[in-house]
This record gives structure tokens, C-alpha cells and sequence, in this order.
């Protein structure tokens, strides 16, 4: 709804296991069949990669593209849904930080723009204090959806990885797997607060 809205986005974490990858799978789902936009959605996590098409998983992904091997239209694959192109991570690797750092993933992303204002990039990336991989990234997307998972993320947590990103980078928060059982339609307004103990959700 607003001019320019962000066609390059990172969806990440602040810790493991806060369903960062779901939130990315059903967003680039929600744009290109409710929407019927193009999407790309990207395995940005090269250490503990998680999204590849249906069947067998390419042989070729992001790694690969980063280290030189192959060029970007070799590692874009159908999904096989309508709209929807998945960029898989390729080979598990402990320099992540290192290539996406690099000349070659700028590259990448300056590919991606040119693909045009009605194309899509949802990138999922590795929790933030796992790696500085997602602090690189959202220094190139236009965008960033931090996942926090009710009664478990420690507010220190969150406010760290506001910090390392930029509260201005972030365009929105999902706060996931709350108890809809125990909140009514008005109580879910103060799940945004933590509790004595810091954490979010009761």
C-alpha cells in the first residue's frame, strides 16, 4: 500500500528454533498465489539450509553461485508452484559469513532488483546469534521481518538483534506460536510485553 514497498526482504531470528523458515516459506506463498506476484524465495542459511523444491534436492544452489561455479540462472529452480522460484542453499559450508559478505552476493541482489517491480525476494537466513550472516544480509535487502516465538525468546534476545540490525531496517515482527486458546481477540495486544522474567508472550 505505500510507493515503494520492499521487494527484497530477509525473514530471520534472534535464536534458533522461533520457525523463522515458516514464516519465510508462508510469506513468499502469500505474495505469489494471493498477490500474483512473482517470488523468489532464498536459502540465505548456509550452515543449516531447510527449504528446496518438492523431490530431489538440486545439486546446484547459492554456495555454488557464491564460490564462482555456476551462474544465477543454473541455481534458480520452479518450485512447482505457480509464481514461485526457490534459490536453494547448495552445499552446507562454515565460511557463510565470508560469502555472503562478499562482491558476489551484492551481485546477486543488484540480479534480483533487475528482475522488476512486480518480482519478489524473501530470503531466509540463520538466526542472528548463530552468525553475523543475517547482520550482512540486511545491510542489502529493503527489509527485514524479525520472528520472535511467544513464552520463549529472552527480551535481551530481541532488543540485541534490533540493535545489530537497525530498528530502521525492521518493517515488521511476528510473534509466533502464541496459545490462541489462551488469549482473547484484546489480551493478544499485551503478548508484545515480557513478563518479570523477560521473556515474551504471558
Amino acid at each position: 500500500m505505500v510507493s515503494r514497498p520492499p521487494r527484497i526482504i530477509l525473514v530471520t531470528s534472534s535464536v534458533p528454533q522461533e520457525g523463522k523458515t515458516t514464516v519465510a516459506v508462508n510469506l513468499a506463498m502469500a505474495i505469489s498465489q494471493e498477490l500474483q506476484k512473482k517470488v523468489v524465495l532464498m536459502d540465505g542459511d548456509l550452515r543449516k539450509p531447510s527449504i528446496h523444491p518438492r523431490g530431489a534436492r538440486p545439486a546446484k544452489g547459492l554456495y555454488h553461485y557464491l564460490i564462482g561455479q555456476v551462474p544465477l540462472s543454473e541455481i534458480i529452480v520452479n518450485s512447482g508452484e505457480e509464481n514461485l522460484s526457490i534459490i536453494p542453499a547448495g552445499d552446507v559450508t562454515r565460511k557463510s559469513a565470508e560469502l555472503i559478505g562478499s562482491k558476489k552476493m551484492t551481485e546477486l541482489v543488484r540480479s534480483l532488483r533487475e528482475f522488476g517491480e512486480d518480482t519478489y525476494t524473501i530470503v531466509d537466513s540463520s538466526p542472528i546469534v548463530s552468525t553475523s550472516d543475517s547482520i550482512l544480509l540486511s545491510k542489502m535487502v529493503d527489509g527485514v521481518i524479525l520472528v520472535v516465538m511467544a513464552d520463549q525468546t529472552p527480551r535481551e534476545s530481541v532488543r540485541n538483534a534490533l540493535s545489530f540490525i537497525g530498528r530502521e531496517k525492521v518493517i515488521g515482527v511476528v510473534f509466533n506460536k502464541v496459545d490462541i486458546k489462551r488469549s482473547s481477540y484484546y489480551s493478544g495486544y499485551h503478548h508484545g510485553y515480557p513478563d518479570k522474567k523477560g521473556y515474551y508472550g504471558k
